[in-house]
């Protein structure tokens, strides 16, 4: 995909949630210059070639999570800087928090899809409503499964956008959650 017009970066309570393909592109570069060794590899301060790399810069496209603000656990950000006319999809990208998430981004519907988050320790969750833009019920269904129930759903409940447009909810280690947006058909 060109590196275009992207989703505009937005800020929650002045924290950075997104970036621009641009942005992270020139981040990248200017990381390279400054971090790179004699031998061509880059010094990972703080962790390892996926902290370094461009995989970094395509997951923060994808997915980005940050500290919370006022004590309320991590928060994430589905597709932040995707290009929307692009189609995308990730599985088991780790979050703050200690979240597994997988989503589609489905370009034709503009829409996030096949959304789910997998708890590997007790947490709080937040994450920003990825679909409370639409025009459908603006509530979301969600379905929990724990480890040991062998994929059938052990709970079932419906969240709504907080005043800050994030859904919150707690879950289990080893809990893993579908979410789709309104009630449950």
């Amino acid at each position: 995909p060109a590196v275009g017009a992207m989703h505009a970066p937005g800020t929650i309570e002045g924290h950075a949630y997104a970036l621009t393909a641009r942005e992270l592109l020139d981040g990248f570069d200017g990381y390279a210059s400054a971090y790179q060794g004699s031998n061509l590899l880059l010094y990972a301060p703080g962790g390892g070639v996926e902290n370094a790399g461009l995989s970094q810069a395509v997951n923060d496209l994808l997915i980005q999570s940050m500290d919370g603000v006022r004590n309320e656990g991590p928060s994430i950000v589905l597709f932040p800087a995707w290009p929307p006319d692009e189609p995308a999809a990730f599985t088991s990208l780790r979050t703050k928090g200690a979240f597994l998430v997988n989503a589609t981004w489905n370009s034709e519907r503009r829409r996030v899809e096949g959304l789910g988050l997998t708890a590997t320790v007790r947490g709080h969750c937040r994450l920003v409503h990825p679909w409370l833009t639409t025009e459908e019920d603006p509530s979301v269904h969600v379905e929990c499964a724990g480890q040991s129930d062998g994929g059938a759903p052990t709970r079932s409940f419906r969240l709504k956008a907080e005043v800050d447009g994030f859904l919150a909810w707690e879950m289990e280690a080893g809990e893993a959650c579908r979410l789709s947006p309104g009630v449950a058909v």
